[in-house]
C-alpha cells in the first residue's frame, strides 16, 4: 500500500521543508504545488509551479496527477502546509 500527502503551499521553503521531512519519514510520497517561483521544495516527490486557484482544486489536480501516474498509490491525504502527521 502506498500513501501520498497531497497539498498547496505558500510557506517559506524553510516552513514547509520540517513538514515534507515528517510526512516522508512515515512514507508517505509528497505532492506539493507552489505559486511562487522557485517552488522546488527539498525532499518533495513532486512540486507544481501553478497559479493557485483554490484549496480544492489544487488537492484535486495534485490528487488526479498522482493517480494517474502513479497506480501504485492506494490513498491520498490532504492537510496544510502546516500539519503534521499523528506521531502515533
Amino acid at each position: 500500500m502506498k500513501a501520498w500527502y497531497c497539498i498547496p503551499s505558500a510557506r517559506p521553503v524553510a516552513e514547509v521543508i520540517p513538514i515534507v521531512a515528517a510526512w516522508k519519514e512515515r512514507g508517505y510520497g509528497v505532492a506539493l504545488q507552489r505559486d511562487l517561483p522557485g517552488g522546488r521544495i527539498p525532499g518533495a516527490d513532486v512540486v507544481f509551479v501553478r497559479q493557485y486557484l483554490g484549496y480544492a482544486e489544487s488537492v484535486n489536480f495534485l490528487s488526479s496527477y498522482v493517480l494517474a501516474e502513479l497506480p501504485e498509490v492506494d490513498w491520498i491525504v490532504t492537510g496544510g502546509d502546516d500539519t503534521f502527521p499523528d506521531p502515533n
